[in-house]
């Protein structure tokens, strides 16, 4: 599961962000963080809250000039919470930088049961 939101968070900026996309993990004494950052324009227009509610997009219907509806971040919320996850949207400096944030127990768990293709 882990490995499918990271996955639908980069399949998100890609479209949806710039010409530059960051990827960085931290393993800490709590858990496993990874950094997502774009310096993509879309969010500057719109409040982050409302990313994570179902068919909510970052801009104008009008005026994206992806086909998205609104399902990506959603779901990608539920399936790091469904691991007692956490998912953050910010924007810093320019940048919008999403952070997943696992458990120690969890990532425990991913050493020992690699992850299965579906």
């Amino acid at each position: 599961m882990t490995k499918l939101a990271l996955s639908c968070i980069l399949g998100n900026a890609l479209p949806h962000g710039s010409d530059m996309v960051e990827v960085c993990s931290l393993a800490g004494p709590d858990g496993l963080s990874f950094e997502l950052r774009d310096n993509g324009d879309a969010l500057e227009e719109c409040q982050l809250g409302v990313l994570m509610s179902p068919f909510q997009t970052g801009l104008d219907v009008n005026t994206r000039k992806t086909g998205s509806v609104g399902l990506g971040l959603p779901l990608t919320k539920c399936l790091v919470e469904m691991q007692s996850g956490e998912l953050e949207i910010d924007r810093r400096d320019g940048w919008t930088v999403v952070t997943v944030k696992l458990p120690k127990w969890r990532t425990e768990i991913a050493a020992v049961e690699p992850e299965r293709d579906s």
